[in-house]
């Protein structure tokens, strides 16, 4: 499994994507990929499960009573527009786990964004080092409520991944929300932007617990500003819209160029 030396991936680009993204032209915008795309994509739910099945049978030979591994992604996706002009295009990512073990009823954790079986076994062994570590500070000992296992995967309700559509389209929405709002007599300014995040979260135990959460969220906004320049008074409305979880539907869903 292939992974990024460093979990948080801003977007850069070059000059010239710069100049196309900024410009007041659409037009086919070129920018890169997600960095964690292909080491993600080849991390299936059965690799996961095996990884926690590495992480809780180390930590139990290291003699952990308790053990749990989260492996997590996250992305974020915002665009900003004023008028006629993308303003900014970020991208961030972020990909690791973590492992939390209870030795001798002291906690330890420790994390990685180098998610390899032979990554998952020495960060259990720090886990386990800190809780031992730890164990000197220790009033009382942590006792943990016995709870059934859980194996299930749970996506939220959306229809359409805004991660799979292309950030033209985003793009382009959100200047046609620009332009209509210019054509009404009074309007000087308009602000439009999206941002959408993905949490994909996965979880396994000693308990046997293995479960997998795909979350999105998204949040589509617009702000416009008319001004009266007889008496150089100004009146300002945002979209009433808040964030929703939900798809790209909440975009398609609602024609807010032609209300």
């Amino acid at each position: 499994m292939k992974t990024p030396s460093d979990p948080v991936f801003p977007f850069v680009a070059s000059r010239r994507q710069f100049i196309k993204v900024t410009g007041l032209a659409v037009g086919a915008i070129a920018l890169p990929a997600w960095d964690c795309e292909s080491a993600q994509a080849g991390l299936s739910l059965s690799e996961k499960h095996d990884l926690a099945d590495i992480a809780v049978s180390t930590a139990r030979r290291l003699g952990a009573s308790y053990a749990d591994i989260r492996i997590n992604r996250y992305r974020a996706e915002s665009i900003t527009t004023r008028e006629r002009q993308v303003q900014n295009v970020s991208r961030n990512e972020n990909f690791g786990f973590g492992v939390r073990v209870l030795v001798k009823g002291t906690w330890g954790f420790a994390a990685s964004n180098n998610v390899t079986a032979r990554e998952v076994r020495r960060v259990t062994r720090q886990a386990v080092d800190i809780a031992r570590a730890n164990a000197r500070f220790q009033r009382k000992p942590v006792e943990l409520v016995p709870v059934d296992k859980a194996v299930d995967t749970w996506k939220s309700a959306f229809k359409e991944d805004p991660f799979d559509v292309p950030l033209d389209e985003k793009i382009a929405f959100l200047l046609a929300i620009n332009d209509a709002a210019l054509k009404i007599d009074g309007v000087s300014f308009v602000n439009s932007s999206m941002s959408w995040v993905n949490e994909q979260k996965f979880y396994g135990s000693t308990d046997g617990s293995r479960i997998e959460q795909y979350i999105i969220r998204g949040y589509p906004s617009f702000t416009v500003t008319a001004v009266d320049r007889s008496t150089n008074d100004f009146q300002t409305r945002t979209a009433l819209g808040g964030p929703q979880c939900m798809g790209y539907e909440y975009v398609r869903e609602h024609d807010v160029v032609t209300l």
